[in-house]
């Protein structure tokens, strides 16, 4: 890491007491509503399909919150680095509340998977920049300790999300599924404009220097090649056959503009939203491949399990979101006892 990138990166602070205990708590409580809402929608799903007359293509809502999900969270990432953690959160919980709340008054499909693509940009840019403000706060000595209250906050928010969509959908409307979590997320807003420090740029730098910093290139191709490759795959064989011309151009250009982002990442950006130099590292290479593999079952279980007991099996949405809890909240308690072995046994500390 050059000493530009690094001054950009460590924008670490270590308050103490109640405001530790602010910030803190209330970064939990976004992470909370972020998976809150991430799995809240599973369960309504049908409601919305039958509401809009789109039961054939209601998949495509959790599609496009994921797809927008996964593409934003490294943009978002670097540009907390360059604009500010605060800066960065507020725009994200804007962006947030502003899509759920049209996902809640959606007249039709496109409305609906445009505006839920919208707010799976904010619920990415939560996850990531809550794990990022945690880090600037937590010594890494102590970040173990705290791993498993993370943990737990991940898998109430998972297990919650179902029971939520299903109360909201069953005993009110389906619409009240998006509606509940905007209101917390703005009294956050202020919460956080108090607490966090606000980020100092040098004096001789300007936000149109700040603005230059962005890689808007690497943005641009590491979201388009995102959708282009997700968006075969989670429409292959349903959308359209796997086989079909469609499915393979899109996923042969998604590739090809995933290859032209690692080259410009390598090669063209100033400040890379992907250091390439991250990939030298066995232990992130595994760390990566972990989570990679952790995703495509832990997500596609939240997402279709739900889907599949209602309308295969014929239970109903509360019920479907009873069944989920054993499977979040084992995944809170070996997340908690990782903390504690890694807090332990000093492995995620011995190189500080």
């Amino acid at each position: 890491m050059n000493e530009k990138e690094k001054e950009l990166v460590d924008q670490a602070f270590r308050p103490t007491g109640t405001r530790f205990v602010f910030i803190f708590c209330t970064l939990q409580f976004l992470l909370f509503l972020a998976f809150v809402d991430q799995f809240c929608v599973s369960t309504v799903l049908p409601f919305i399909g039958e509401s809009l007359g789109v039961a054939d293509r209601i998949s495509w809502v959790g599609t496009a919150a994921i797809v927008t999900t996964i593409g934003s969270q490294m943009i978002v990432a670097r540009c907390s680095d360059i604009f500010g953690r605060r800066n960065a959160l507020t725009g994200i919980l804007l962006t947030f509340i502003f899509g759920n709340l049209m996902c809640g008054f959606a007249q039709n499909a496109i409305w609906l998977f445009t505006c839920r693509g919208l707010s799976g940009v904010g619920a990415g840019g939560i996850i990531s920049l809550t794990m990022v403000c945690v880090a600037d706060i937590v010594p890494v000595r102590q970040r173990g300790k705290l791993q498993g209250y993370t943990g737990f906050t991940v898998a109430l928010g998972s297990g919650m999300g179902p029971l939520i969509g299903a109360a909201m959908a069953s005993k009110v409307s389906w619409r009240w599924a998006f509606w509940i979590t905007p209101p917390f997320l703005a009294l956050a807003i202020p919460i956080l404009y108090l607490t966090l420090p606000n980020f100092r740029k040098p004096k001789e730098e300007t936000t149109w220097s700040q603005m230059k910093k962005v890689d808007y290139l690497g943005s641009l191709l590491l979201f388009a090649g995102s959708i282009l490759i997700l968006v075969p795959i989670s429409g292959g064989g349903s959308i359209f056959p796997w086989a079909s011309a469609t499915c393979i151009v899109l996923i042969i250009i998604g590739v090809l503009l995933v290859v032209a982002f690692l080259l410009v990442e390598r090669f063209q950006a100033a400040v890379p939203i992907l250091p390439p130099r991250l990939f030298h590292h066995k232990d992130v290479n595994l760390i990566l491949l972990a989570t990679a593999t952790h995703g495509w079952i832990y997500y596609g279980t939240m997402f279709f399990v739900p889907l599949y007991l209602q309308e295969v099996l014929g239970v109903s949405a509360l019920r479907a979101g009873v069944l989920l809890l054993p499977m979040v909240f084992s995944q809170g308690l070996g997340l908690g006892l990782a903390g504690k072995i890694s807090t332990m046994t000093g492995y995620v500390s011995s190189n500080t």
